[in-house]
């Protein structure tokens, strides 16, 4: 493999910042940061959690180490997109990626130490074999570059510290489709997660990854479908004259597969429109939350395993809205929706697909960590409640995803 190029290393550095710092305050939230960083790089301080933080990339600059790892491991990149457009009934989802993080390793680090495997909570990424790629970091302002004029974006380059000029994006999913895909450019053989962050950015992310596998690893498109596990479709054609957002993503990213019905979506429960109607008019695949109760999970895993093999799809790309849980699972979330899928269901969903179709993409999104929804069961604690659950169902995403790589990875379940 070639030596990165500066342009990328640049173009990384400007847009990426260190994970968890993706949020743009100034003072309220800086405690929260903090104490993330400091569990993290075990230091407050923001420039020395630079300074780690850039020699992390430097290593996975290094040409020589990218030969090794491509020779002799694969490792999952994730990136944290904390950006919320407003996706929810309330909004919160752009500390998603920062409590996910800080809770995911919390949880699993006490397991490591349980077990003696390691001596600190910063060596439990190596043992999930992830490279933390840090968050977008967003300019809460904005949402796509095409909407504002070129005068505009000079300005923000010019307040947001862009390398004098330089032409990178400044919105947030403009810049989130750059990284994405400059990221599998440079490092092919490595998988990328996204937190969320709204739902919104799974077409930037879903965009990028259907160019690099059809394009950079040239698989046929007919051999590629979506996963998608959410209690609403998402799929307007157009939110109140927005193509892309939250509630539009999926009906883009449906109009790019061929047929539609490789789009497939699991624990629907709230529409303004039936099943029927979407199926028919769309071409979609649904899977709604009562048929499911009623199907059972083996019928219904027996029932998309078929769906799967009569398209002849070998490769899928996995979209997770928390809110695809039942509200006792996860309420911390912008739209809330009772009636929902179990956890042990989604996990043993996510599994099952591993062992059938390669999962080579994910987002896990709509952790609102600061919301108190009023349809939580009572005397549920949360966050906690939807950050064990979203921890659990990233572990479950990385060890799918670990079962399709050159190397096989090790995952502590």
């Amino acid at each position: 493999m070639a030596p990165i190029k500066k342009t990328t290393s640049l173009l990384f550095s400007t847009l990426l910042r260190p994970p968890g710092s993706g949020l743009h305050t100034v003072s309220s939230g800086n405690d929260v940061k903090s104490e993330f960083w400091n569990s993290f790089y075990q230091t407050k301080d923001y420039a020395a959690v630079e300074a780690k933080y850039a020699h992390s990339w430097k290593e996975i600059f290094n040409s020589k180490k990218i030969n090794q790892l491509s020779s002799t491991t694969s490792r999952i990149g994730l990136l944290g997109m904390p950006f919320d457009g407003g996706a929810g009934i309330m909004r919160g989802s752009n500390w998603g990626p920062l409590f996910i993080r800080h809770h995911f390793q919390q949880l699993y680090s006490k397991r490591t130490k349980a077990n003696h495997l390691h001596d600190n909570v910063f060596d439990l990424f190596e043992l999930f074999d992830l490279f933390d790629l840090g968050d977008i970091f967003v300019n809460p302002h904005l949402i796509v570059d095409e909407m504002l004029r070129p005068s505009v974006v000079s300005k923000i380059r010019k307040s947001m510290n862009h390398p004098r000029l330089s032409r990178f994006p400044v919105s947030p999913y403009s810049s989130l489709m750059a990284v994405c895909e400059e990221w599998h450019k440079n490092f092919p053989l490595f998988p990328l997660v996204t937190l969320g962050g709204d739902h919104g950015m799974s077409w930037f992310t879903f965009q990028a990854w259907l160019k690099h596998v059809t394009k950079n690893r040239k698989i046929s498109p007919k051999k590629l479908a979506v996963i998608h596990f959410d209690a609403h479709t998402d799929l307007l054609k157009e939110r109140l004259g927005v193509d892309f957002c939250f509630g539009t993503w999926a009906y883009h990213a449906s109009k790019k597969l061929n047929p539609s019905e490789r789009l497939i979506q699991i624990g629907i429960r709230s529409s303004g429109k039936d099943k029927k109607f979407w199926e028919s008019t769309l071409g979609v695949k649904q899977y709604w939350t009562d048929e499911l109760i009623k199907m059972g999970t083996h019928k219904f895993l027996a029932q998309l395993k078929k769906h799967l093999e009569q398209l002849g799809v070998e490769e899928v790309y996995l979209s997770f809205d928390i809110d695809a849980l039942d509200v006792s699972y996860a309420s911390s979330t912008g739209t809330a929706e009772k009636s929902g899928l179990s956890l042990d269901f989604i996990c043993e969903t996510i599994s099952f697909l591993s062992h059938i179709v390669k999962i080579s993409g994910a987002d896990l999104v709509e952790v609102a960590p600061w919301i108190q929804s009023p349809m939580r069961p009572l005397g549920q604690l949360e966050p906690e409640t939807t950050l064990n659950s979203a921890s659990v169902v990233l572990q479950s995403i990385l060890a799918a995803m670990a079962r399709g790589l050159p190397t096989k990875i090790a995952l502590q379940k």
